[in-house]
């Protein structure tokens, strides 16, 4: 006993002289039954170890280093976002560009990054046990990387497609617009994602080598000091460490602070009392008013969160409701910027067309506002208290993060706390409120300190037309006028707001029920009964994840909702309105029990969905329900919405060409999806009082199914469901037992011919100007689901993505936008190849594809069986991971009985994967994907989604439309030309998979 514990004693005395200068102790919730291990190397790197010993995981990992792109060298702007994407090609212990990826797809994972302005955050996840594999190649990124001459300069060429992509994004081009109304003194003002203007064409003309500049900003910033580093796993925490210190230990360090006192302000006087008139991409109308802090106080002394929850409130006596109520805006929202030692903050107006032209007014009432709050200054601490008290509550109850997202969170928040032990306690939990600190906050919150962005479609009739250099943003800029300013300035009548009022559903207890018999599979409870119209509940037994929370979801299916056009149409309507409409009388619910209200015009229903903590959340959902079965829809939320959904259809071309592509294939090869052009004459004729009806129909004529998942027993969850359906019925809605049966028919696909040398194909062109990128989609319809045919896909996928992505993204340069994915659609089983490219038209594109496919026949006859055996072994792995807390198994649970699936599905696939051969993988690859030989029998089934950017429709699209058939090597495949537009016909004359029917 003596010896041991000597030993005991020495080694981790003995491991602090080996690389660990200190350690540190997390302050965690007290449900969270992890265990937890914190680190301060000796070249001052910072580490948490999380580890979970009890259950398998899917392993993750993420480092942050302190430098983002505030940090570029002001003559190569992008350079730290270039950089990011650089370490990813290749180190000197693993040369090999791509075999990164393709060992963590292979293993059941992935990898990204991201580059904020002082961030740059590296994160992966695979299966737990190739981790020590992958931990070695990701540190060689932070010791030896090789930004070879040949790799720089294709992935150049990756940050252009990139900044392509991103082009199209109203809210990236407003976020850059208002760097360029910045100080341009201040680092703020960079553009950060650089392209190849910047990072390529412009160094050349200076005579500066970038790869040299590369390799400088890479020795300058990179420093161990700045970096935060976050390891969860299964595996012990010793075995952990002792990778870190192996590996991690070898990054230098220079000596730098994680926070930088960046000079001067990010908005002087010169730049505020300002506004901008800016053209956006899609036909939005909003307004974003920026106020710059005065100074910033240690984090500890922050009392921001009181001015974004009572400002953003949208209750009774709001903001929001006032100027909702007025017909002025639609949506108001609230944040705070704090960049080590300057900040903002911001307050966003989603504009109505009336409001739209009264800005000013808008202002003023923001203004009387928070001359409310200045003289409310006792609410407001009564307010804080609340906030402060939830926030423990929250804190103490949280549930565990997701294990393959929890790296990523938990560097970034490591990387910005002052206390490394406090880097989850310090953002969520709250201390005394600073009133000298909150009147300072809201003494900046002042006209004259204010910088006005407005969305709108003629900026130059405010000022002169300019243009943002970067993304091309169209603007106008003027000084706010004396007017103006006095316009502003009028105090409106501040007796109509007041803060939030006190929460009324605060739990009482937080007591876990844990079950009779806990185990590792849920329990489930299935009901049908007559007497409740058709309510069926499915609960479970929590006795896993020791938190007091709840998911409830209770739908209101209606054959009504996805029968016709004018149906679907009206759903949307109704949905958006019940949603501003409920928001009113539930905001408060925000902080305890979050709710959404929605809609599934796939599956027929409108639901409600609510999380959070059990102890009222029978009270919770039925006065919720309550509220949705007595709404009188109001005729002005009516106008509102309609004028919204109007704008949104107008806008529908502004989406970048791949989410347009998926839309076109999800309208040919579904049943449900009437056209855009059926819909969008039904929103256009659309009236208050056809909604109204229509919502009443579907009160009456509705089913109730509910989804009680969580901290209740068995009984308790079914009486949540069962008073439910008694309050519809006490309603006198809900579908009558003695009514005609009612059928609503679940979505189902067009069964695609099995014709190897025949293709479908939807050629789109979508026009706008500001789209450089054109698209391809490859659907690969495998056929009805199968646990064994599921199993063969997945193998497959894993060999096959990453790559896919080597090849097409990294070595050939074709856009920034390129993968794989596989889906399980209403019960087909599909593979979905997709690339986004600015470089080569959709002919192209597709060619590339097809050379891809012909050589990975050859790559899986050559794949070793131990390499399969890894796949196969990874795959088992990630499939039998348990969910991690409720919010995964409530998604998991829900798909099952959206779908059909068996409770099982995980256990059945894993068994089919054990008769996975590379015999029988070569043989599903030639039946499905590409045969051996065009002359073989093959169940290739393929619709081939084409869509244009303006340049690539002018000179490719003309012969393609006129095209019947398409070189498949040495044979000729024949093309159906499919109108996505009005694909009636066509799915008329098709086969289709099998359906199911909901009652």
């Amino acid at each position: 006993k003596a010896t041991v514990s000597v030993l005991y004693w020495v080694l981790p005395n003995f491991a602090t002289m080996s690389g660990i200068k200190s350690r540190f102790t997390p302050i965690l919730p007290k449900n969270d039954e992890l265990e937890h291990r914190g680190l301060v190397l000796d070249n001052g790197m910072t580490v948490l170890l999380v580890s979970n010993p009890k259950e398998k995981e899917i392993a993750s990992v993420a480092l942050a280093v302190a430098r983002g792109h505030m940090s570029d060298p002001k003559e190569v702007p992008g350079m730290a976002h270039f950089c990011e994407h650089m370490l990813f090609l290749g180190n000197e212990a693993y040369p090999v560009e791509g075999e990164y990826k393709q060992y963590l797809r292979q293993h059941g994972g992935g990898a990204n990054a991201y580059t904020s302005t002082t961030t740059t955050c590296y994160y992966f996840h695979v299966v737990s046990d190739y981790l020590e594999g992958a931990v070695d190649r990701f540190l060689n990124f932070f010791v030896s990387p090789l930004f070879t001459e040949d790799a720089t300069l294709r992935e150049l060429n990756a940050i252009e497609s990139e900044y392509h992509k991103n082009l199209l994004g109203d809210s990236k081009r407003s976020y850059y617009l208002m760097k360029h109304l910045s100080n341009h003194e201040h680092d703020f003002s960079k553009f950060g994602s650089g392209n190849l203007h910047t990072l390529l064409d412009t160094p050349k003309e200076k005579g500066i080598d970038i790869r040299e500049k590369l390799s400088a900003f890479y020795a300058e910033n990179y420093s161990a000091d700045i970096m935060s580093l976050v390891m969860r796993s299964d595996h012990s925490l010793d075995e952990m460490e002792s990778w870190v210190l192996k590996g991690f230990t070898k990054v230098t360090s220079k000596g730098l602070q994680k926070k930088v006192d960046w000079e001067g302000s990010h908005f002087t006087p010169s730049e505020l009392g300002k506004i901008a008139y800016y053209l956006p991409i899609g036909k939005k109308k909003s307004m974003n008013v920026r106020f710059p802090y005065s100074k910033i106080v240690p984090e500890k002394q922050r009392n921001s969160r009181v001015l974004t929850h009572v400002l953003g409130h949208e209750g009774k006596g709001s903001l929001c409701m006032y100027l909702r109520d007025k017909g002025w805006i639609s949506g108001l929202t609230t944040s705070e910027t704090i960049i080590d030692n300057f900040g903002h903050f911001s307050v966003s107006f989603t504009l109505t067309d009336e409001g739209h032209g009264r800005p000013f007014e808008v202002l003023a009432e923001l203004f009387s506002f928070i001359e409310m709050m200045k003289g409310n200054m006792d609410e407001a601490k009564r307010v804080w208290e609340e906030e402060r008290h939830v926030a423990q509550l929250k804190f103490d109850t949280s549930s565990k993060i997701r294990s393959s997202a929890c790296a990523s969170a938990y560097a970034a928040k490591l990387r910005h706390s002052d206390e490394p032990e406090e880097f989850l306690s310090g953002k969520q939990l709250l201390g005394e409120l600073n009133v000298d600190d909150l009147k300072e906050r809201l003494g900046d919150l002042e006209a004259k300190n204010m910088l006005v962005m407005i969305a709108d479609e003629h900026p130059e009739e405010h000022a002169e037309l300019q243009t943002e250099p970067w993304w091309g943003v169209k603007y106008s800029l003027k000084d706010i006028t004396d007017a103006e300013y006095s316009q502003a300035a009028t105090r409106c009548d501040v007796g109509r707001y007041t803060l939030p009022p006190p929460l009324k559903f605060l739990p009482e207890t937080t007591e876990v029920y844990e079950g009779e018999n806990p185990t590792a599979d849920p329990e489930y409870l299935v009901e049908v009964e007559e007497s409740t119209k058709g309510l069926v509940t499915t609960c479970w037994k929590q006795a896993a994840f020791n938190t007091p929370m709840m998911y409830l979801k209770m739908d209101m299916e209606s054959p009504d909702i996805t029968s016709t056009p004018f149906g679907q149409a009206a759903t949307v309507f109704v949905s958006k309105i019940l949603s501003i409409d409920l928001s009113e009388q539930f905001y408060e619910l925000e902080d305890v029990n979050p709710w959404h209200f929605s809609y599934s015009l796939l599956y027929g229903y409108f639901s409600i969905f609510v999380t959070g903590y059990d102890d009222k959340m029978h009270a919770i959902t039925e006065a919720l329900l309550k509220a949705i079965l007595t709404m009188d829809i109001k005729e002005a939320t009516f106008n509102m919405v309609k004028e919204q959904r109007i704008r949104e259809i107008e806008a529908r071309n502004t989406k970048n060409p791949l989410e347009l592509g998926a839309t076109h294939l999800s309208q040919v090869i579904n049943t449900v999806i009437p056209p855009y052009a059926e819909t969008d004459k039904e929103v256009r004729n659309m009236t208050w009082e056809a909604v109204v009806k229509f919502f009443e129909d579907v009160k009456k004529s509705c089913n109730m199914k509910v989804i009680a998942i969580g901290n209740k027993q068995r009984e308790a969850s079914s009486d949540i469901a069962k008073n439910l359906a008694a309050t519809l019925r006490a309603h006198n809605y809900g579908r009558d037992t003695n009514a005609p049966h009612c059928e609503i028919p679940i979505p189902h696909r067009v069964a695609l011919p099995e014709t190897p040398l025949a293709e479908h194909r939807i050629l789109e062109h979508t026009p706008n100007p500001t789209n450089l990128d054109s698209s391809l989609i490859l659907h690969y319809q495998l056929g009805p689901y199968t646990y064994q045919m599921s199993a063969h896909m997945e193998v497959l996928h894993q060999i096959i993505s990453p790559r896919f992505f080597t090849s097409l993204r990294t070595k050939q340069q074709l856009g920034y936008i390129v993968s794989v994915s596989s889906a399980c659609s209403f019960g087909v089983l599909s593979l979905n190849f997709k690339v986004q490219s600015g470089v080569q038209p959709p002919s192209v594109l597709h060619e590339r594809v097809d050379a891809f496919l012909k050589e990975t026949e050859e790559e899986l006859r050559g794949f070793s069986e131990n390499d399969l055996k890894e796949v196969i072994s990874s795959a088992k792995q990630k499939l039998l991971v348990p969910p991690g807390n409720l919010g995964q198994l409530y998604s998991e649970i829900r798909e099952k009985v959206l779908h059909g699936l068996g409770w099982d599905k995980e256990k059945r696939i894993v068994a089919e994967l054990e008769k996975v051969t590379k015999e029988g993988l070569v043989e599903f690859y030639h039946t499905h994907i590409r045969p051996e030989s065009w002359t073989d029998p093959c169940k290739r089934k393929v619709v081939s989604v084409y869509n244009f950017s303006d340049a690539h429709a002018e000179t490719d699209m003309p012969g393609l439309q006129a095209s019947v058939t398409r070189q498949l090597d040495d044979v000729e495949a024949s093309i159906v030309h499919v109108d996505a537009q009005n694909p009636q016909v066509w799915k008329a004359s098709m086969p289709l998979h099998p359906k199911d029917i909901k009652c």
